[in-house]
């Protein structure tokens, strides 16, 4: 269980004798919730001047239909580690994806060091699977340091995002993004909004045999058409065992028709993509081409306005807003719009926790997983 596991189901214990009780006012000040009720940021400045029993109490109150916690810590601050370590211990099990935002540099100046910063990672409980690690100056840490960084990260990750993280800059990219084999269940990776115009290559050549999605939306790569063959000689390296590519954002609509020619056939292996109506070119001749760069994909999410969330898309919407720009795709079936309905209307349905939930065995599958 490890110590802090211990303390949190000790505290928790006494706290439920003690029925300690705390106002909206109260929990305003030390928790702040997304008008969506999916997200909750833990304001741990004022967590921290809290006793252990008021914090237990408000992190069992956070609300099941909560999805994702988030914490900002800023170098530059003073804060209580132990005190937002036992916070991390205390999330509930329902909660699996975690957002990390970490802003400034190990230097002079700063009030955290690497070490502690570290404890705070460590401390992020084991039924966390899917991390989104935002860290404008993390090119700034050394590789060794980054690098055991990130494998504090719990074991069973599913998901990892490295989201502003400046990886462009890294001194060894290929090392660092090799040591993500250290996790053998991690299936998702995104390198959203790093700038990796002129590292594709990189990436494409590091990425660990056992990620299946890789995301590297709004990476710049054709900002500068100038950069357009190192663009396709990257997209050309991609693994085969990448089967799901988000390339949102990275104006593949600039390509002219030489270029798009040159990438016929390129991702043979690929079934999934995603892009942006303003990736897509105008012409049908261009259009063609791009088709013909992934010949045997199965699904194509095209994001209309590049602001919705894909997860709020309907397959139904998915697949006309494909076949809108002349892609063939497969039909959803009707079992995989029941799941859509159920994971967009949990809350209406009375369905807290759909691993408890009386639906067919089949929705079970793919909503559990």
């Amino acid at each position: 269980m490890g110590f802090f596991g211990f303390i949190s189901s000790i505290v928790e214990r006494v706290v439920d004798a003690l029925d300690v009780q705390l106002d909206f006012e109260d929990e305003q000040d030390l928790i702040c919730s997304s008008k969506n009720g999916k997200e909750v940021e833990l304001l741990h400045e004022a967590l921290c001047l809290e006793n252990n029993y008021k914090i237990a109490r408000l992190m069992k109150k956070i609300a099941p239909t909560t999805e994702r916690v988030v914490i900002r810590i800023s170098l530059y601050k003073d804060i209580d580690v132990e005190k937002l370590c036992y916070c991390l211990q205390l999330i509930p099990t329902h909660i699996t994806r975690i957002h990390l935002d970490v802003w400034g540099l190990f230097n002079s100046k700063a009030k955290i060091d690497l070490a502690q910063l570290l404890l705070v990672i460590a401390a992020i409980p084991a039924h966390i699977t899917d991390v989104v690690y935002i860290h404008p100056n993390f090119d700034s840490i050394n590789l060794e340091h980054a690098i055991q960084l990130v494998q504090t990260f719990p074991c069973a990750l599913a998901k990892l995002t490295f989201l502003s993280c400046a990886l462009d800059r890294m001194n060894d990219l290929v090392l660092f993004l090799q040591s993500l084999s250290f996790f053998p269940q991690l299936k998702s990776l995104s390198l959203v909004q790093n700038t990796l115009e002129r590292s594709l290559n990189t990436v494409m050549s590091a990425i660990p045999e056992n990620i299946e999605h890789l995301s590297l939306e709004s990476c710049l790569l054709l900002v500068h058409l100038v950069h357009a063959s190192s663009f396709i000689d990257g997209l050309k390296k991609t693994p085969p065992w990448i089967k799901s590519l988000d390339l949102r954002g990275n104006g593949l609509k600039n390509l002219s028709m030489a270029q798009l020619d040159e990438l016929g056939n390129a991702l043979p292996y690929l079934e999934h993509i995603y892009l942006t109506s303003f990736d897509i070119p105008d012409g049908e001749e261009q259009r063609c081409a791009l088709r013909k760069i992934f010949p045997n994909i199965r699904r194509i999410v095209v994001d209309k306005d590049f602001k919705m969330l894909i997860a709020e898309m309907s397959p139904i919407e998915q697949t006309n807003s494909a076949i809108k720009y002349g892609f063939t795709v497969e039909v959803p079936s009707l079992l995989n719009q029941c799941a859509f309905f159920i994971r967009s209307n949990k809350e209406k349905l009375g369905i807290l926790d759909a691993k408890q939930a009386v639906i067919p065995e089949e929705l079970h599958v793919l909503l559990c997983n």
